[in-house]
């Protein structure tokens, strides 16, 4: 999933989509079902793959464990094609919403932990010399 590149979309421009009535909303249901995963599991590899050990951070293996379990718990449910479906669907996602709010946070957590480190405070030495 992490090497399918995710549409060119914001999440304000898929719930525009999905407000035009319930056929177009199953489709953008089914359409975000799919998304999800790969930007979720994008964001896993991209938050492994920190330089300087910050991926090795607590705050941002927390990051890593909270979108690992929002991949998970997507592919665990299957595309809604009902409207029960859909809200059970959406239900979820908006839990995942408030869940994942303080994950930019967090991730400055791990950056804010690095720099006090040896490696960190190399890393920003050489930033400064450049």
């Amino acid at each position: 999933m992490a090497k399918v590149s995710p549409t060119p979309l914001t999440l304000q421009q898929m719930k525009t989509f999905a407000t035009n009535g319930p056929e177009l909303r199953l489709k953008a249901s089914a359409f975000l079902h799919n998304e999800l995963q790969i930007r979720f599991a994008r964001a896993v590899v991209e938050l492994s793959e920190l330089p300087l050990g910050l991926n090795e951070t607590a705050p941002v293996k927390m990051a890593i464990a909270n979108y690992t379990t929002f991949l998970h718990d997507v592919a665990a449910m299957k595309a809604p094609s009902t409207p029960e479906e859909d809200a059970i669907f959406t239900s979820r996602i908006t839990q995942m919403k408030k869940q994942g709010s303080n994950l930019v946070p967090m991730i400055c957590g791990g950056l804010h932990t690095i720099k006090t480190t040896p490696r960190g405070i190399d890393a920003l030495r050489l930033q400064d010399v450049q």
